[in-house]
């Protein structure tokens, strides 16, 4: 008998647990990616099947898991599926596999996390926890927690470089803050609530403006200690659930009703233009803004309703003048590397390092990076 015909058993529970993880309810799909009928796929996942090596070894590139892994007698338990407050059940799941990827990557992630941390609780979210459900009194806290002030909130240019200013505030308190690209369909963000490392993940493919509603939106969730996934903010305003409540959260905490009143006092009309140059000073979506006027009845139910529809609208904003064109260089994919890893997950990283709580190569494997890049990405950060 040849090498590729040898047979083996493996269970049914690891075989299931690894379609869903990549798959979740499209199981056609992933038998037709093995090369057997959804039927065969479903008795492997039943009953601790009997298979070919060389069947194995393609599950092995089809699941984009280890050979070692799917030879366990049981899922791990750290790699379990999460349990998104909306999706219960990933075998529900539809989503694309770039999806299921970056879900897979921020429970790695977050796994590491737990064991560099040495699970030390986060008290920045400690703190938000205490507050409960008080909308005005968590975006106190939190404004106050995270320094944020006027300096903070106008001094850069661009929602780019805002964006880059509010991860890092969050980073500064434990919050790991990931940008994945998956596609907008599925998920604007998503979020895995830990009390010891907590992980947002933003969609690379949404707007800066997007991006920076789901940080806040997602720190909402965590503050009520939820894990959930997002695929549209309905920003209107007869919702009462907890939905209703991060969005709430996020637009108060970008767009203080005490400083839009000071903006707005000489205003006479709100119009797209007026709007718009509210929505480029705060560096938010001219969806935020009308919900906001509406929020502080500064335009009336008949004008918020003529608007409705610009309220799942995240556009994204162009500075005035040409657009230099972008020039890859040898630190590009490391930027990449930063975004996708965080800067807070990889100063974590170096820092167990220079513990010696783990090896060189524990870190070349935490950060997927290679050797020679390391230093470069070193320099990157740290000077």
């Amino acid at each position: 008998m040849s090498t590729r015909n040898q047979k083996i058993t493996v269970s049914a529970a690891v075989l299931k647990w690894a379609r869903k993880t990549l798959y979740g309810g499209n199981i056609d799909e992933a038998a037709a990616k093995i090369g057997i009928t959804p039927t065969e796929l479903s008795a492997w996942e039943t009953n601790d099947p009997i298979i070919t090596l060389s069947q194995l070894k393609k599950m092995v590139k089809v699941y984009k898991r280890n050979i070692s892994v799917l030879l366990l007698k049981t899922p791990p338990i750290s790699q379990q599926p999460p349990s998104f407050r909306k999706l219960p059940d990933f075998e529900k799941a539809l989503f694309e596999r770039a999806t299921f990827l970056a879900i897979r990557q921020a429970q790695e992630i977050q796994n590491n996390a737990v064991y560099l941390l040495e699970n030390k609780q986060n008290i920045f979210l400690e703190e938000l926890q205490k507050i409960g459900r008080n909308i005005s009194s968590l975006v106190t806290k939190a404004t106050e927690l995270l320094t944020i002030n006027e300096e903070t909130r106008f001094k850069t240019k661009t929602s780019r470089e805002q964006l880059i200013h509010w991860k890092r505030l969050l980073e500064e308190r434990g919050i790991i803050i990931l940008e994945l690209s998956f596609p907008t369909k599925d998920a604007r963000a998503f979020v895995l609530f830990d009390k010891i490392a907590p992980v947002i993940v933003i969609n690379s493919k949404d707007t800066d403006n997007g991006r920076i509603f789901s940080l806040f939106h997602e720190l909402g969730h965590l503050a009520l200690g939820q894990t959930d996934i997002d695929e549209e903010y309905n920003l209107g305003i007869t919702q009462s659930n907890d939905e209703f409540f991060c969005n709430a959260f996020s637009a108060q905490l970008l767009v203080p009703d005490a400083l839009l009143k000071l903006e707005t006092a000489r205003m006479r009309k709100f119009d797209d233009d007026t709007v718009m140059e509210l929505a480029h000073h705060y560096k938010v979506s001219i969806s935020v803004i009308w919900r906001k006027l509406r929020d502080n009845s500064l335009i009336d139910k008949n004008e918020f309703d003529q608007i409705k529809h610009k309220l799942s609208l995240f556009e994204a904003f162009y500075q005035p003048g040409k657009k230099r064109p972008f020039k890859p260089n040898k630190n590009t994919h490391l930027y990449v590397k930063i975004k996708r890893k965080s800067e807070f997950f990889i100063n974590e990283v170096f820092d167990a390092f220079n513990q010696n709580r783990i090896t060189y190569y524990d870190v070349l494997n935490y950060i997927d990076i290679n050797a020679k890049s390391l230093p470069q990405l070193q320099r990157l950060m740290f000077t």
